[in-house]
């Protein structure tokens, strides 16, 4: 969907003499641009069967086969990876019929005929190339690779291969691996998370080897002072800033994460709205931290 108007609204509206420039900006860009482009794309997709009741079910569906095809990745299918699945499911509010396609579309990706090529370029087409929803998708996947802990070779082969087949390079999926495991040890350090360990990427404990480096939690010891360090470390982590940023550096990352996850513009790529109130909910706990850590108001 198109959010150049509210972009270069936005841009305009910095340098307007007027009070809440920006916002006046956003507005009318989406109101006279962003809204009858999307309109048009959405009726376009109508026509075609893609959006249905507002969700976009041509990506939900390509994105639950790729979801598929990274499960299969360890030879066989794991309780832990169905789980991740119907709750994929639950988040999308895939009922019915439209439950029952996520789980041909599911079962498509794990088969063994799986057309990787045509799957990804049904995503790219469904997206309009939008690289936020490519990134929506990779962060579904990988979770999926994550769903018992540990990636193992096979997993990590499949989702370098998803991501070629999305035209994302190795390094940015790295990335991704890695924020995810940050992801995992924020919410086991707010005790959020199923599993009681600490995780990290790049040694044997994840079951393979790293080639580009490693990361690791440096999560090694049982006192609530150490647990505090690490629970900062990966707020940092979790906004993608370094821990000697500056607070507008850090409420900037915090805000364009907002952005991505906000709920109106999942709706508009035909995501449900709330499909990712995780790690929204993640980024808010982390930058809540910052903020009284850095005595912030």
């Amino acid at each position: 969907m198109s959010w150049t108007g509210r972009i270069c609204g936005a841009i305009i509206g910095v340098f307007l003499p007027v009070p809440f420039g920006l916002l006046l900006g956003f507005f009318l860009g989406w109101y006279f641009v962003d809204r009858p482009r999307n309109d048009k794309i959405r009726a376009v997709y109508g026509s075609a069967g893609n959006f249905r009741r507002g969700y976009n079910f041509a990506l939900i569906n390509s994105t639950l086969a790729m979801l598929g095809f990274v499960a299969r990745g360890d030879g066989a299918i794991k309780r832990e990876q169905i789980k991740v699945a119907e709750d994929c499911m639950n988040a999308f509010n895939l009922q019915g019929s439209a439950r029952e396609a996520g789980i041909a579309a599911f079962n498509r990706g794990k088969s063994e005929n799986f057309d990787l090529s045509s799957e990804a370029q049904a995503i790219l087409r469904a997206s309009l190339n939008d690289i936020t929803a490519v990134s929506l998708v990779l962060e579904l996947v990988v979770h999926m690779a994550l769903a018992d802990a540990v990636i193992s070779q096979g997993e990590e082969q499949r989702l370098y291969q998803v991501a070629q087949a999305l035209g994302v390079s190795r390094s940015d999926m790295q990335a991704l691996i890695r924020m995810r495991y940050t992801e995992m040890n924020f919410r086991r350090s707010y005790g959020w998370n199923q599993y009681s360990g600490n995780y990290s990427y790049g040694n044997q404990s994840s079951g393979y080897e790293e080639d580009q480096g490693s990361y690791s939690s440096g999560y090694g010891s049982n006192s609530s002072s150490e647990g505090d360090k690490d629970k900062l470390a990966y707020a940092y982590q979790m906004l993608g800033v370094s821990e000697d940023a500056s607070w507008d550096e850090i409420r900037k990352a915090y805000h364009k994460l907002m952005f991505k996850y906000h709920p109106d513009r999942l709706r508009s790529q035909g995501l449900p709205p709330h499909a990712y109130e995780d790690k929204v909910r993640d980024i808010t706990a982390a930058y809540d931290l910052l903020k009284k850590t850095r005595g912030e108001k």
